[in-house]
């Protein structure tokens, strides 16, 4: 049997010193530790030598100094301290950035907010300590560019979806940056120092958690980027003021007709009007079938009652379904076309171009298939049409 004696113990001194361990006590720890893991195989008669030499090929050549230097680090006070703060400060990030999105979901007060508090804690505190505390932990330091690439990225990614969230300017270019950096930039640097950083640096689990909850804030910031409440509530008010005013201006087209009716020259004017009326009408049902088409799309009880008018799906398969989009605007046009022609002067058929512009209701809308435009900016885009229809009928009926 074998026994460690004072000549191996001051060999392993000296080994450990020259692998980077020079403190005092961590020294004596790791002797003390070495010795102990040496110690069965010597007793079972393998020389010194040889058992010291299999522990020690068993540990990677920076292992050593890297022990050193993360003792050194917790027994630092200021850089605990930055560790907790970094803590902290991620954790109220995260659930900032949560809550103010599910709050945005709900059209409830204070959503901003809270988004806004989140991703400022998160780009001013939380991110600098992580990057800066991850880089001081590293025993050979690397190229602080990737860090500096990193945090860029990072935080013109969160400043583009929460600018645009809340529909704010900008919004577009934070994320066309943000996107180039991490494309362009961040992604080629990474992979250039993947292999290199592999085994290196490990993270606490703590860490890794809040930035997969700050991760998970963000995305809920995303799927939050609906329509604010209060463009959901101006587009009500238009839809509903096109309703009324429709209702208004086919009482009136009402009772010109019947004042026409009385008239000796209505036996002449009766075709052009038939045919006015028969085109209204028409598109009037075609506008109702897809509101009804959106109401089924939604399970609403009624119209007016339309559940989730943020949303920008239901619209686009009603408008699309069957052709509806394209029917309407060839009617649209035929009922335009119709109606000029029975205009009196150019005044008042400058007058009817303005009041059925197709492509003052949609835009672009309808080149894109109406990918962006919300159930509720919709709705009022037709009781616009409806409106005008009934304006522009009067307007003909009052000059017969």
């Amino acid at each position: 049997m074998n026994i460690i004696t004072e000549e191996n113990i001051d060999f392993i001194y000296q080994d450990v010193q020259v692998k980077g361990i020079t403190l005092d006590d961590l020294l004596d720890e790791m002797v003390d530790h070495i010795c102990c893991s040496i110690e069965p195989d010597m007793e079972n008669g393998i020389q010194f030598e040889t058992a010291y030499n299999n522990l020690m090929n068993t540990i990677e050549s920076s292992t050593l100094k890297n022990v050193q230097h993360q003792t050194l680090l917790s027994t630092n006070l200021k850089f605990q301290n930055m560790k907790k703060l970094m803590i902290v400060l991620g954790t109220l990030s995260a659930f900032f950035l949560s809550a103010g999105s599910i709050l945005k979901m709900l059209h409830m007060p204070s959503a901003t907010v809270l988004m806004l508090l989140g991703t400022v804690i998160a780009i001013f505190g939380f991110f600098p300590l992580f990057l800066y505390t991850s880089y001081k932990e590293q025993l050979e330091k690397k190229n602080v560019l990737l860090s500096v690439v990193v945090y860029l990225t990072i935080t013109f990614l969160m400043i583009g979806v929460l600018f645009r969230v809340n529909h704010w300017p900008l919004a577009s270019l934070a994320l066309l940056i943000g996107e180039f950096l991490l494309i362009l930039v961040l992604l080629p640097l990474y992979l250039v120092n993947a292999y290199k950083k592999a085994n290196e640096t490990k993270y606490n689990i703590g860490y890794f958690l809040i930035i997969v909850l700050i991760g998970v804030g963000v995305i809920l910031m995303v799927t939050a980027t609906q329509i604010s409440k209060d463009i959901v509530d101006k587009y009500d008010y238009i839809n509903n003021n096109a309703t009324k005013v429709s209702q208004i201006f086919s009482q009136q087209n009402d009772s010109l007709l019947k004042a026409l009716q009385t008239k000796d020259s209505y036996t002449e004017i009766k075709p052009d009007i038939d045919e006015i009326k028969a085109l209204a009408v028409s598109l009037n049902k075609q506008i109702e079938a897809i509101k009804i088409e959106l109401k089924e799309i939604t399970k609403s009880n009624s119209v007016n009652k339309i559940k989730n008018k943020e949303n920008h799906k239901a619209f686009r398969k009603a408008m699309l379904k069957d052709n509806n989009a394209y029917k309407l605007k060839k009617d649209f046009a035929k009922y335009k076309t119709v109606v000029l022609e029975m205009a009196e002067n150019e005044y008042q058929k400058e007058t009817l171009c303005a009041l059925l512009d197709f492509e003052m209701f949609t835009g672009l809308r309808f080149e894109r298939g109406f990918k962006s435009t919300s159930l509720i900016a919709g709705m009022a885009m037709l009781s616009g049409m409806q409106k005008n229809i009934k304006i522009a009928e009067y307007e003909i009926l009052s000059s017969l």
